[in-house]
């Protein structure tokens, strides 16, 4: 092995071998859970204001407004920012549920009752994706209560089925190859790292070892913004659509200020189709 390479393993040893590494690990593991928790609220809360203003600004839009501000739809954001927490903690909460009674029935039918689990989990994930879509956009959109969002975005996609798995295959064809074509530069970047690392086991040395991994590193410090914005782009436009989706679907063309399709009343939504 290259003297880095192997100074390195016998130096882990020699922390094995000390015990200091079981208290390093401790440590670092403590460290990493708790970053780790406080960056996930951080983007959560990030995440849910950035959500509310995608749906509020294209709702307003579509409703006919002509001007917009990034300041205004931050503000209206607050006002449904601790509704929409309590609906994705819901949604954790009702994921929980599925997972144990998932893991009951496989137990209970040992194993068996995974031919029957698994296409019904396949089916569900992508009805509760498209429905949990919708009901954004009524409890943003619509000023709608939770379970009354619920309800009115099972009733769309049930007289819609067709339109909303349509849409829903099209997002995760795109979302698959948005996901290959990106990871195609991510492949090309470990290449000189690779090389280098390749270099340095058949020669027995350091040559070639800390350049490539260094060009390695920069190149990757360079895409991760840039895959980061790509990505920040395809979420938005992949929502709008969806929010347009919702609008078509109970019966609001673009910038038509006319009252909903929807009647509380009767609970009915147009039928299939999108205009």
């Amino acid at each position: 092995m290259p003297p880095a390479i192997r100074d390195f393993f016998w130096q882990f040893q020699h922390l094995a071998n000390t015990g200091q590494l079981v208290q390093m690990l401790i440590t670092a593991g403590i460290i990493l859970v708790v970053l780790v928790i406080l960056l996930r609220l951080i983007m959560a809360a990030v995440g849910t204001i950035g959500q509310i203003g995608l749906i509020n600004g294209t709702w307003q839009l579509e409703e006919g407004a002509q001007k917009i501000s990034f300041g205004a739809l931050i503000k209206d954001g607050w006002k449904d920012f601790w509704k929409i927490i309590l609906f994705k903690l819901l949604l954790i909460g009702v994921g929980i549920a599925l997972a144990l009674a998932v893991i009951i029935l496989t137990v209970v039918t040992l194993f068996c009752g995974l031919i029957v689990i698994i296409p019904a989990l396949f089916v569900y994930s992508f009805v509760y994706w498209i429905v949990v879509e919708y009901i954004l956009a009524a409890l943003v959109g619509d000023s709608m209560g939770i379970f009354d969002a619920i309800a009115k975005s099972w009733t769309v996609f049930k007289q819609n089925w067709i339109t909303s798995a349509i849409m829903g295959l099209l997002v995760g064809v795109i979302e698959v190859v948005f996901g290959i074509i990106m990871a195609i530069p991510l492949l090309l970047i470990m290449i000189p790292g690779g090389i280098g690392v390749f270099t340095a086991i058949t020669t027995h040395s350091d040559t070639g070892l800390v350049p490539g991994l260094a060009v390695s590193g920069v190149l990757l410090l360079i895409y991760i913004p840039i895959a980061i914005f790509l990505g920040g782009v395809k979420v938005a436009f992949l929502e709008v659509n969806w929010i347009l989706v919702y609008r078509a679907l109970t019966g609001r063309g673009p910038r038509d200020e006319a009252a909903p399709a929807v009647e509380a009343k009767a609970g009915e939504v147009p039928s299939d189709g999108l205009g």
